[in-house]
């Protein structure tokens, strides 16, 4: 249920990871996939940046993977690398419509409070 909301949005299908990634790269979007905390995991990750340290000045495309295998292991190869959403406390993860919204909103505070 969108109520209302798709009406704002364009959305765009591609076949593959590949033909996503070319079409993104040709606007000029760098492409980021999310990955769950390296506590989550139990290792050491230090290419996986925080969502907060994430540069929205630039067109910066996010991509989700499903709740269950997370980003595809063709789109995780052809991004520009990865960030995670930093937690705090007993949850391990959240689900990913809520990932999502977290996501969209610290990016457009984050662009907002660059450009100003």
């Amino acid at each position: 249920v969108t109520t209302g909301a798709d009406k704002w949005l364009h959305v765009h299908h591609h076949v593959t990871a590949q033909a996503c990634t070319d079409e993104l790269r040709k606007h000029a979007f760098r492409v980021l996939c999310a990955k769950p905390e390296a506590a989550e995991l139990d290792v050491v990750r230090s290419d996986v940046v925080p969502l907060h340290r994430v540069d929205f000045l630039l067109p910066t495309a996010l991509v989700f993977g499903n709740e269950k295998c997370g980003v595809s292991p063709e789109m995780s190869k052809l991004s520009d690398g990865d960030f995670t959403i930093p937690m705090v406390g007993l949850t391990e993860s959240l689900n990913i419509s809520v990932a999502a919204g977290i996501c969209m909103h610290w990016g457009r505070i984050a662009r907002l409070q660059a450009l100003s």
